[in-house]
C-alpha cells in the first residue's frame, strides 16, 4: 500500500497562486479544472489550490503564531533554500538549524501560507 497527500490552500487569484508556485518555488502545473482549481507538483510534493479567498483575520492569525500549513520533507535543504531565494521566493524565515536535528526554512505564497521545507540533519541527544 502507498500513501500520499495533498493540501489544498485557499487563494484569492488562482492565476496568480500559480504562477507564483511555478515560477518561484520550480512547481509544475498538474490539474487544472475551470477557473477555480489546480493541483502543482514537484518531485512528489503536490499541492492543490482552490480559488475560495480566506478572511484577512484568519490568514493574519495563522501567520502571527507561525502555524504552518505544509512541512515538506526534502533532501539538500541549503541548495533548495539557494534556489527559491534566487528565484525570487518570498523567504519567510532563512536557513536554521533546529533543536530536533531538522534543518528548515519557510516560505511564504502570495496568500499568505507558511510552506516549511526540512531536511532531518542530526538525530537530537
Amino acid at each position: 500500500m502507498s500513501m500520499r497527500i495533498a493540501p489544498q490552500f485557499l487563494v484569492a487569484d488562482l492565476p496568480a497562486a500559480l504562477a507564483y508556485y511555478c515560477d518561484k518555488l520550480g512547481f509544475e502545473q498538474k490539474i487544472a479544472y475551470e477557473d477555480f482549481y489546480a493541483s502543482v507538483i514537484r518531485e512528489g510534493a503536490e499541492i492543490h489550490l482552490k480559488c475560495a479567498p480566506q478572511s484577512p483575520g484568519e490568514r493574519q492569525h495563522r501567520l502571527d503564531n507561525g502555524h504552518l500549513d505544509a512541512m515538506i520533507e526534502v533532501d539538500k535543504v541549503a541548495a533548495l533554500h539557494a534556489e527559491l531565494d534566487a528565484r525570487g521566493a518570498h523567504i519567510h524565515q532563512s536557513l536554521q538549524q533546529q533543536p530536533w536535528g531538522n534543518q528548515d526554512f519557510q516560505v511564504l505564497d502570495p496568500d499568505g501560507h507558511i510552506l516549511c521545507f526540512s531536511q532531518e540533519v542530526d538525530a537530537p541527544a
